[in-house]
């Protein structure tokens, strides 16, 4: 076989993920699914590309480029609907993210971003590996 042929399937960098961010949000007294997604390099580099400098001058703003990822991948809710983001009295999507998610409601869709785009694999398989030995 092949080996190439892994690496030929497009669909495998498209990947959706329904997750829970908070309770907070609830309809019918269920909590509503956020539904997040993956992005590629080529977004990823685009995206890093318009966050400015920290203010050392010396690489990006990390918290900056972080929230703007965790917009980037938010697929629902819509952060671009004009309503919701009159709702919260705020403009963008990144500044709808701040405005809706408490700390800890922003640090769970955070690492369910950085996880579902590969950020945080490499750990996940060491501490498996480190719990096995």
């Amino acid at each position: 076989m092949d080996k190439l042929n892994a690496f030929l399937a497009k669909d495998k960098l498209e990947l959706t993920e329904d997750i829970v961010i908070s309770d907070r949000f609830c309809e019918n007294g269920e909590p509503v699914k956020w539904r997040i997604r993956r992005i590629s390099e080529a977004e990823n580099r685009e995206l890093r590309r318009t966050v400015p400098c920290n203010s050392n001058g010396v690489g990006v703003d990390y918290d900056l480029y972080l929230l703007r990822l965790a917009s980037s991948c938010t697929l629902y809710p819509d952060l671009k609907s004009a309503s919701l983001q009159s709702a919260y009295g705020v403009r963008g999507e990144a500044s709808l993210l701040e405005a809706m998610l408490l700390p800890g409601e922003y640090a769970q869709l955070l690492s369910a971003v950085k996880r579902i785009n590969g950020f945080d694999e490499s750990y996940s398989k060491l501490a498996s590996e480190a719990k096995k030995s």
